[in-house]
């Protein structure tokens, strides 16, 4: 029971009325557009010219900044979407994330792995591991054919260590990481961290 005059949302009366205000409401805005050229936020409407250089050009933001001069990197971004010129991003879904993990722990092919699940790349793979704090085994570093360095390298590996913390205990970018060739330097301050020492062999 309501008082007279007044309506409740269920009463008929009150949903036309809903429904011809917003129709009134929609009308304001499409004639405000129409004749301003932007939307209620100020921002320039885009023209078909624009629309034609975004499907010509994207994702060249180079040539698109000289072109588009009204428009900012995000905006281009965010149109293409609407043009469908961007790849709708994938959400994970609930069985993605339970599936992920343990080839992800076993070492498994990173290409098996984003073959299981459903249009997945190595980026996305990646992004979400580190999300759910999921890690890689830990692989032996591969041998470089320099027999000391590499096994400088194995026994950093057995300590439970990284190439990279052996890059900073010595003072060195990515020598440890990828070596090619021999680093004296490098290797004697390696070898006094890891306890180790140069014996020479004289031949016979």
């Amino acid at each position: 029971m309501h008082l007279l005059g007044q309506h409740t949302r269920s009463d008929p009366m009150y949903d036309s009325r809903f429904i011809d205000k917003a129709f009134r409401n929609q009308a304001i805005i499409h004639r405000h557009m129409h004749k301003t050229g932007c939307t209620l936020a100020g921002q320039p409407l885009w023209t078909d010219q624009e629309n034609a250089e975004l499907l010509k050009h994207y994702p060249n933001y180079e040539h698109l900044s000289g072109v588009l001069i009204r428009r900012t990197k995000r905006a281009m971004q965010e149109r293409a979407r609407k043009l469908g010129l961007v790849k709708p991003r994938r959400v994970w879904s609930l069985t993605e994330e339970e599936k992920m993990p343990p080839p992800y722990k076993g070492g498994a092919p990173m290409s098996e792995i984003i073959q299981s699940l459903d249009n997945k790349n190595k980026q996305q793979v990646y992004s979400k591991a580190n999300h759910l704090g999921v890690r890689r085994p830990r692989r032996r570093p591969r041998p470089t054919g320099m027999p000391i360095v590499d096994m400088i390298r194995d026994r950093n590996f057995d300590n439970g260590d990284s190439p990279a913390d052996l890059n900073v205990w010595t003072n060195r970018k990515t020598y440890w990481t990828r070596p090619r060739k021999y680093d004296w330097k490098a290797i004697s301050h390696a070898l006094r961290i890891l306890g180790g020492r140069i014996v020479p062999i004289w031949p016979d």
